[in-house]
């Protein structure tokens, strides 16, 4: 009797061990419009100081202004991409997890009007609005440099209503 409890508690301890979750690093909430944004958390990984980082790509929608007060919409703009990061230290839980809001704006600072969709480059372009359609959020060590964790996804913008759908973060 004492044998076969033994091997009914061994074959359930190697189960137990078989099954039992694994913890790994990772991050989790949603993207947003503002300009393009995620708020969030990550969790599980080490207590050295990490950089998340918010990357996006998408298609602007542009009004054009005159000097005389005209304005009209924008033709065809080039795409434009949105990136932002933040570094995190010291402000985890006793578990690994820690907050993450990150806004980014869409980098038109290169650009010029006409690439921007204008008639030419005497008018003033306004971005009034981004139809995202690409986001990635990545995890890197600060102190090696290294990719801890990475998620990408293509997304479904909407306006009038707002909404951003992306659906590995959307969950």
């Amino acid at each position: 009797m004492k044998k076969n409890f033994s091997t009914i508690l061994a074959v359930l301890l190697i189960a137990m061990l078989a099954i039992s979750p694994v913890y790994a690093g990772g991050v989790s909430g949603r993207i947003g419009l503002g300009s393009i944004t995620f708020e969030g958390f990550a969790y599980g990984f080490s207590r050295d100081a990490v950089t998340i980082t918010l990357y996006a790509e998408g298609i602007p929608a542009i009004s054009c202004h005159s000097a005389s007060g005209k304005v009209v919409p924008g033709q065809n703009p080039v795409p434009v991409t949105g990136e932002t990061s933040a570094n995190q230290a010291v402000d985890f839980d006793e578990n690994g997890k820690f907050a993450i809001q990150l806004e980014a704006d869409p980098n038109v600072q290169s650009l010029s009007a006409k690439q921007l969709g204008c008639p030419n480059n005497n008018w003033n372009a306004v971005v009034d609005f981004v139809f995202w359609n690409y986001v990635r959020l990545t995890v890197t060590e600060n102190s090696t440099g290294k990719v801890l964790w990475q998620k990408d996804s293509t997304c479904t913008t909407t306006r009038n209503p707002d909404s951003i759908t992306c659906p590995a973060f959307n969950k």
